[in-house]
């Protein structure tokens, strides 16, 4: 579970926010969706829904776009 959560924030050096601060709040979102995955038996759905509602916000941040 560490593992994976390391290489998801690894593989984000270039998202928004990119370099060592968005590193660590990929890794530590990385870690969280492992939780998910735990607390649901497996199922990938709340893990699907939970990073789409992330880049939702993240994107309408970026863009200043508000609901």
């Amino acid at each position: 579970m560490k593992l994976s959560s390391l290489i998801f924030g690894l593989s984000h050096i270039n998202g928004t926010p990119g370099g060592i601060i968005g590193m660590a709040f990929a890794g530590l979102f990385g870690f969280a969706m492992c939780i998910i995955r735990e607390v649901s038996t497996g199922s990938v759905i709340w893990i699907i829904v939970a990073h789409f509602v992330a880049d939702v916000i993240l994107i309408g941040g970026v863009y200043g776009i508000t609901i």
